[in-house]
């Protein structure tokens, strides 16, 4: 009786089936390529491309953005980008690419995974985000089907104008307005209101004149579309004149103004303080900084 060699034919039909099964495709190339378009995104967009940025989605491309309803259609996410950059523009900020941490390609889709920063006009970062992206291969070119980002920190820095403001608050260089706000800025606060450039210079040398060592610390900051939001903390001793007697006492004042810009200058400020804490630290029922 003939033995059979189990072993032999399950070897056998292995080499066969291994023989007969399509290769694993190499993806290398594409891998690549998806990889190198993240790069290219951020370049475009910090050179103000609207119209390069959108070439690199599909036509019936989605962008889905913080902050707002999901952008459909290379038209419609042209707009968007385009604005968002003037946003960007007008805060001083730029957008870096960091790395690409993960990516995989399946057919004519891919996708990529990765984060971002944020600087500002003078090289600091302000924040850090993620991103993924999803491509697909269309006529042979990798084209962005879905994109979605946003960032790790809630807040980032108001702008470099907002910056200047509140340098001029601390040093008294009051010419450095000049170059920061609209010649009708207005000012609307609790305390004492102003109506154009010329009447904030006057306010903030009278608060001084109050307050010699009167100081203002950024806590918090953020901005978005044309607006800023400061959280702030005022310090200083009242040893000078203003509308009252000064009380020889020290502030120390939470508060928090909105910015809002324009033709890329500060337009309006609406701040807002505990009053109340104030005037209990002077030891007054009147702020005497404040004009009648």
């Amino acid at each position: 009786m003939k033995t059979i060699n189990y072993a032999a034919l399950i070897a056998a039909a292995l080499v066969v089936v291994t023989a007969c099964a399509p290769n694993a495709p190499d993806t290398a190339a594409d891998l690549a390529a998806i990889k190198a378009d993240a790069p290219v995104w951020f370049d475009l967009y910090n050179a103000g491309d609207a119209d390069g940025v959108a070439a690199l989605y599909a036509d019936d491309g989605v962008v889905m953005a913080p902050g707002t309803p999901a952008v459909v259609g290379r038209a419609a996410i042209r707009d968007y980008i385009e604005s968002d950059i003037e946003t960007s523009k007008a805060a001083g900020l730029t957008f870096k690419g960091d790395e690409v941490t993960e990516s995989a390609v399946d057919g004519d889709t891919a996708w990529t995974k990765g984060s971002f920063s944020v600087v500002d006009a003078s090289g600091a970062q302000v924040s850090t985000g993620k991103f993924l992206t999803v491509y697909r291969r269309t006529n042979g070119q990798w084209l962005i089907l879905r994109d979605i980002w946003n960032a790790d920190m809630s807040v980032t820095p108001a702008s470099p104008l907002a910056d200047t403001f509140i340098e001029v608050w601390n040093t008294r260089e009051y010419d450095k307005l000049d170059g920061i706000m609209t010649d009708d800025f207005r000012r609307v606060a609790p305390d004492q209101s102003a109506d154009g450039l010329a009447a904030m210079k006057e306010f903030m040398a009278q608060v001084h004149a109050t307050y010699p060592d009167f100081k203002i610390r950024v806590d918090e900051s953020a901005y978005k579309e044309g607006v800023g939001f400061l959280l702030w903390t005022a310090t200083g001793t009242n040893t000078g004149e203003g509308t009252a007697p000064p009380t020889g006492n020290s502030i120390d004042v939470s508060g928090i103004s909105m910015l809002r810009f324009a033709d890329g200058k500060i337009a309006v400020e609406v701040a807002h303080y505990d009053t109340a804490t104030l005037m209990k630290q002077l030891g007054t029922s009147a702020v005497p900084h404040a004009g009648n």
